[in-house]
């Protein structure tokens, strides 16, 4: 063979060499690129039952899988949270009739689902009525008559004045009372029990005044206070 014809094929056989090396080197690299690219982890975030979510976390290869779930509540305050709350809106409010009586906070049982009627009351409060001094009694033998709750907050209680401080403050303590129930019961509504009357149409001298409703458990929870009418 020609020593020229010789040269010519080692120098072609020597850039083939070359440059097939260095496609591999490119593939190489591009490969430990993509890899060195790629998330090591994925996050994903599942809705479980009532909208609650969480977060699962995934590792690669060798890696370790973290899984985070988040419940969220929604059961509302709690009974005794509730009475406390009312108690707190009702400290120092005076019911003024014939005489000033406080407003006090009751709880009955747990009704579930039964409405909140003159029944319902009158077996849950009986003993609480018959116990108060200056109140007509026994509550089993009262009349009674409710008022929609709308009705009770629609009175002027202790707003009528806006120069008087003692009943602007009390007018504020009111709202606030009222407010406390709105926020914390369902179902409200308001009851009087007195020994004068007829069915549905109550007078008397010592009127037991409910203002009650049903707390998310299904508690029979509210205020009384007394009226004095002669």
């Amino acid at each position: 063979m020609p020593p020229q014809f010789f040269r010519f094929s080692m120098l072609c056989a020597l850039a083939f060499a070359t440059s097939a090396g260095a496609c591999k080197s490119a593939e190489t690299t591009n490969d430990a690129t993509n890899l060195t690219d790629a998330p090591a982890s994925s996050s994903v975030t599942a809705s479980g039952a009532g909208g609650a979510s969480g977060a699962v976390a995934s590792s690669g290869s060798g890696g370790s899988t973290t899984t985070s779930n988040a419940t969220s509540g929604g059961g509302g305050e709690s009974d005794a949270a509730i009475e406390a709350a009312l108690a707190t809106a009702g400290e120092g409010l005076l019911y003024t009739s014939e005489s000033d009586y406080p407003f006090e906070v009751v709880t009955g049982s747990n009704t579930g689902g039964a409405a909140v009627d003159e029944a319902t009351v009158r077996a849950e409060f009986a003993s609480y009525v018959d116990k108060k001094a200056d109140a007509d009694k026994p509550l089993a033998s009262l009349f009674a008559m409710s008022k929609p709750w709308n009705e009770w907050k629609a009175l002027a209680h202790h707003c009528a004045d806006p120069n008087d401080p003692v009943e602007v403050a009390q007018c504020k303590k009111m709202k606030a009372l009222e407010a406390a129930l709105d926020d914390n019961l369902t179902s409200i509504k308001v009851f009087y029990f007195g020994s004068v009357g007829a069915p549905g149409l109550v007078d008397g001298i010592g009127v037991s005044i409910f203002l009650v409703g049903r707390t998310p458990s299904g508690k029979l929870v509210g205020v009384a206070t007394l009226a004095i009418w002669t």
